[in-house]
């Protein structure tokens, strides 16, 4: 959360307490434990296979995910896609 508000340029976020992010996983169907408790992952499988990420750090792809959340996509991706479908020119 601190990266996100960082990319947003906010310092300070309302407290996340275990209550509000359970009902948060909840309501948005996941398992409240997959939220509130850490792991560590390594997508080793994907890297052996060849995968690259658009953003292989969590700072970055938290710049970009505000980028698009703000309206400054760079012409690919999600935002862009769904500007160009509801204007009807996309492919």
């Amino acid at each position: 959360m601190r990266d996100l508000r960082h990319a947003w340029g906010t310092r300070l976020g309302p407290p996340a307490t275990r209550a509000v992010a359970g009902v948060g996983a909840r309501v948005l169907g996941s398992d409240p434990e997959l939220l509130l408790t850490s792991r560590r992952v390594l997508p080793t499988r994907l890297v052996l296979s060849g995968f690259r990420f658009s953003h292989p750090t969590w700072p970055d792809a938290a710049r970009d995910l505000v980028a698009r959340a703000r309206g400054r996509d760079e012409g690919t991706g999600v935002v862009a896609t769904l500007r160009a479908t509801s204007a009807g020119t996309a492919g």
